[in-house]
Protein backbone atom coordinates (compact mmCIF):
# COMPACT_ATOMS: atom_id res chain seq x y z
CA UNK A 1 0.00 0.00 0.00
CA UNK A 2 1.50 3.43 -0.75
CA UNK A 3 1.62 5.61 1.98
CA UNK A 4 -0.93 8.11 3.04
CA UNK A 5 -1.16 11.09 4.45
CA UNK A 6 -3.67 12.48 7.48
CA UNK A 7 -6.21 14.87 6.10
CA UNK A 8 -7.79 18.25 7.93
CA UNK A 9 -10.33 19.36 5.91
CA UNK A 10 -11.51 22.69 6.87
CA UNK A 11 -14.88 24.93 5.81
CA UNK A 12 -14.79 28.51 6.35
CA UNK A 13 -17.90 29.94 6.54
CA UNK A 14 -20.33 32.41 8.04
CA UNK A 15 -21.74 30.46 11.92
CA UNK A 16 -24.94 30.84 13.29
CA UNK A 17 -28.43 30.07 12.35
CA UNK A 18 -28.66 33.26 10.46
CA UNK A 19 -25.81 32.62 8.07
CA UNK A 20 -26.91 28.69 7.70
CA UNK A 21 -27.60 27.52 3.84
CA UNK A 22 -26.49 31.17 2.48
CA UNK A 23 -24.23 30.63 -0.44
CA UNK A 24 -21.37 32.36 1.50
CA UNK A 25 -21.22 29.27 3.75
CA UNK A 26 -21.41 26.50 1.20
CA UNK A 27 -17.87 24.84 2.32
CA UNK A 28 -19.94 24.73 5.67
CA UNK A 29 -22.87 22.78 3.76
CA UNK A 30 -20.33 20.86 1.55
CA UNK A 31 -18.23 19.59 4.90
CA UNK A 32 -21.29 18.66 6.21
CA UNK A 33 -22.77 16.37 3.54
CA UNK A 34 -19.27 14.78 2.89
CA UNK A 35 -19.80 14.18 7.07
CA UNK A 36 -22.90 11.74 6.15
CA UNK A 37 -21.04 10.15 3.36
CA UNK A 38 -18.32 9.26 5.62
CA UNK A 39 -20.06 8.59 8.71
CA UNK A 40 -22.49 5.84 6.29
CA UNK A 41 -18.68 4.25 5.32
CA UNK A 42 -16.47 4.67 8.17
CA UNK A 43 -18.55 5.09 11.12
CA UNK A 44 -17.09 9.11 11.94
CA UNK A 45 -17.96 10.32 14.71
CA UNK A 46 -20.90 13.06 15.36
CA UNK A 47 -19.24 17.15 14.95
CA UNK A 48 -19.06 18.52 18.32
CA UNK A 49 -17.41 21.30 19.26
CA UNK A 50 -13.39 21.28 20.48
CA UNK A 51 -11.79 23.41 22.32
CA UNK A 52 -8.46 22.26 21.75
CA UNK A 53 -8.88 23.06 17.97
CA UNK A 54 -10.34 26.80 17.95
CA UNK A 55 -13.80 25.88 19.11
CA UNK A 56 -14.33 24.56 15.82
CA UNK A 57 -17.11 21.74 15.22
CA UNK A 58 -14.99 18.75 14.57
CA UNK A 59 -15.51 15.06 13.66
CA UNK A 60 -13.03 12.10 12.80
CA UNK A 61 -13.36 8.47 12.38
CA UNK A 62 -13.93 5.59 14.64
CA UNK A 63 -11.08 3.93 14.94
CA UNK A 64 -12.62 1.25 17.37
CA UNK A 65 -15.02 -1.71 16.05
CA UNK A 66 -17.41 -3.84 18.32
CA UNK A 67 -15.41 -7.05 18.71
CA UNK A 68 -16.04 -10.57 20.48
CA UNK A 69 -14.07 -12.47 22.22
CA UNK A 70 -15.03 -16.01 23.99
CA UNK A 71 -13.95 -14.94 27.25
CA UNK A 72 -14.47 -11.08 27.24
CA UNK A 73 -17.29 -11.21 25.32
CA UNK A 74 -18.34 -7.70 23.27
CA UNK A 75 -15.94 -4.85 23.50
CA UNK A 76 -14.55 -1.83 21.57
CA UNK A 77 -11.11 -2.35 19.98
CA UNK A 78 -8.95 -0.74 17.80
CA UNK A 79 -9.95 -1.94 14.26
CA UNK A 80 -6.15 -3.38 13.68
CA UNK A 81 -6.54 -5.53 16.92
CA UNK A 82 -9.80 -7.09 15.32
CA UNK A 83 -7.99 -7.24 11.57
CA UNK A 84 -10.24 -4.96 10.04
CA UNK A 85 -9.45 -2.44 7.32
CA UNK A 86 -8.31 0.71 8.36
CA UNK A 87 -10.53 4.08 7.84
CA UNK A 88 -9.40 6.75 6.38
CA UNK A 89 -7.23 9.32 8.79
CA UNK A 90 -9.76 12.29 8.12
CA UNK A 91 -10.51 14.81 10.46
CA UNK A 92 -13.15 17.33 9.65
CA UNK A 93 -13.40 20.89 11.13
CA UNK A 94 -15.90 23.85 10.41
CA UNK A 95 -14.39 27.15 11.59
CA UNK A 96 -16.62 28.90 14.11
CA UNK A 97 -15.50 32.38 13.54
CA UNK A 98 -16.90 34.53 10.21
CA UNK A 99 -15.69 34.14 7.10
CA UNK A 100 -13.60 37.45 6.69
CA UNK A 101 -11.37 36.26 9.93
CA UNK A 102 -10.99 32.93 9.07
CA UNK A 103 -7.12 32.77 9.04
CA UNK A 104 -6.49 33.31 13.15
CA UNK A 105 -8.79 30.34 14.21
CA UNK A 106 -7.98 27.95 11.39
CA UNK A 107 -3.91 28.76 11.89
CA UNK A 108 -4.55 27.57 15.68
CA UNK A 109 -6.50 24.49 14.94
CA UNK A 110 -4.54 23.29 11.78
CA UNK A 111 -1.13 23.93 14.70
CA UNK A 112 -2.63 22.22 17.36
CA UNK A 113 -3.94 18.88 15.55
CA UNK A 114 -0.69 18.34 12.90
CA UNK A 115 1.68 18.63 16.06
CA UNK A 116 1.36 14.99 16.97
CA UNK A 117 1.04 13.63 13.01
CA UNK A 118 4.51 15.40 11.82
CA UNK A 119 6.00 12.20 10.73
CA UNK A 120 3.13 11.28 8.94
CA UNK A 121 3.43 14.29 6.01
CA UNK A 122 -0.57 15.58 7.31
CA UNK A 123 -1.87 17.89 4.23
CA UNK A 124 -4.31 20.70 4.59
CA UNK A 125 -7.71 20.79 2.65
CA UNK A 126 -9.82 24.07 2.74
CA UNK A 127 -13.37 23.95 1.83
CA UNK A 128 -15.05 27.39 0.57
CA UNK A 129 -17.23 29.41 -1.96
CA UNK A 130 -16.34 29.64 -5.00
CA UNK A 131 -17.82 32.95 -7.37
CA UNK A 132 -15.85 32.27 -10.33
CA UNK A 133 -17.29 28.71 -11.06
CA UNK A 134 -20.71 28.05 -11.77
CA UNK A 135 -22.93 26.06 -9.86
CA UNK A 136 -21.76 22.86 -8.38
CA UNK A 137 -18.53 23.09 -10.42
CA UNK A 138 -14.74 22.63 -8.94
CA UNK A 139 -11.46 24.54 -8.65
CA UNK A 140 -8.93 22.90 -6.83
CA UNK A 141 -6.04 25.11 -6.61
CA UNK A 142 -2.84 25.44 -4.34
CA UNK A 143 -2.33 28.19 -1.47
CA UNK A 144 0.39 30.43 -3.28
CA UNK A 145 -3.10 30.88 -6.33
CA UNK A 146 -4.47 34.49 -6.29
CA UNK A 147 -7.91 34.58 -3.54
CA UNK A 148 -9.30 36.85 -5.90
CA UNK A 149 -11.00 38.90 -4.16
CA UNK A 150 -12.22 36.33 -1.20
CA UNK A 151 -11.50 37.88 2.21
CA UNK A 152 -11.40 34.79 3.47
CA UNK A 153 -8.39 33.11 1.73
CA UNK A 154 -7.11 36.40 2.22
CA UNK A 155 -7.11 36.24 5.88
CA UNK A 156 -5.45 32.34 5.56
CA UNK A 157 -2.85 33.97 3.72
CA UNK A 158 -2.20 36.25 6.62
CA UNK A 159 -2.10 33.99 9.22
CA UNK A 160 -0.52 31.19 7.24
CA UNK A 161 2.35 32.51 5.48
CA UNK A 162 4.16 29.70 3.64
CA UNK A 163 1.85 27.15 4.79
CA UNK A 164 1.42 24.20 2.09
CA UNK A 165 -2.65 23.59 1.65
CA UNK A 166 -4.87 22.56 -0.82
CA UNK A 167 -7.90 25.06 -1.68
CA UNK A 168 -11.57 23.33 -2.94
CA UNK A 169 -13.34 26.44 -4.36
CA UNK A 170 -17.48 25.08 -4.82
CA UNK A 171 -18.97 26.85 -7.03
CA UNK A 172 -21.85 29.28 -6.68
CA UNK A 173 -22.06 30.85 -9.97
CA UNK A 174 -22.28 35.08 -9.57
CA UNK A 175 -24.58 37.96 -10.48
CA UNK A 176 -24.18 39.60 -13.43
CA UNK A 177 -23.54 42.64 -11.49
CA UNK A 178 -20.08 43.02 -10.32
CA UNK A 179 -21.05 46.02 -7.33
CA UNK A 180 -19.91 45.05 -4.35
CA UNK A 181 -23.20 45.63 -2.62
CA UNK A 182 -25.05 43.32 -5.31
CA UNK A 183 -22.68 40.89 -4.65
CA UNK A 184 -23.03 40.52 -0.93
CA UNK A 185 -26.67 40.39 -1.32
CA UNK A 186 -26.26 37.32 -3.33
CA UNK A 187 -23.60 35.31 -1.26
CA UNK A 188 -25.48 36.21 2.02
CA UNK A 189 -29.28 34.89 0.69
CA UNK A 190 -30.58 31.62 1.32
CA UNK A 191 -30.07 28.70 -1.54
CA UNK A 192 -33.08 27.56 -3.11
CA UNK A 193 -33.70 23.73 -3.30
CA UNK A 194 -31.98 23.58 -6.26
CA UNK A 195 -28.86 25.05 -4.95
CA UNK A 196 -28.78 22.73 -2.24
CA UNK A 197 -29.55 19.58 -4.56
CA UNK A 198 -26.94 20.24 -6.71
CA UNK A 199 -23.86 21.81 -3.90
CA UNK A 200 -24.85 18.50 -2.04
CA UNK A 201 -23.88 16.07 -5.05
CA UNK A 202 -20.49 18.03 -5.45
CA UNK A 203 -19.68 16.65 -1.84
CA UNK A 204 -19.05 13.10 -4.05
CA UNK A 205 -16.46 15.00 -6.25
CA UNK A 206 -14.95 17.02 -3.16
CA UNK A 207 -14.46 13.41 -1.42
CA UNK A 208 -12.34 12.42 -4.88
CA UNK A 209 -9.93 15.22 -4.72
CA UNK A 210 -9.65 14.65 -1.00
CA UNK A 211 -8.68 10.80 -1.86
CA UNK A 212 -5.80 12.04 -4.30
CA UNK A 213 -4.63 14.27 -1.91
CA UNK A 214 -4.61 11.47 1.44
CA UNK A 215 -3.05 9.08 -1.28
CA UNK A 216 -0.67 11.65 -2.62
CA UNK A 217 -2.32 11.14 -6.40
CA UNK A 218 -2.19 15.53 -6.37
Amino acid sequence: MPPTHPLFIASIGNPTAAYANTLHSTGHRVLQTLHSRLSRATHMYPFAVDRRLANGLTASPDARILDYHIIRGFTRVHRSEAGAPPVFDWTLWQSPVLMNVSGRALAQAWKTWSAGKKDQAPRLVVLHDELEAPLGELKVKKQDASPRGHNGLKSIQQFMPGEEYWRIGIGIGRPESREPSEVARYVLRRMTYREETVLDRSADQVFKVCRDIYDGSR
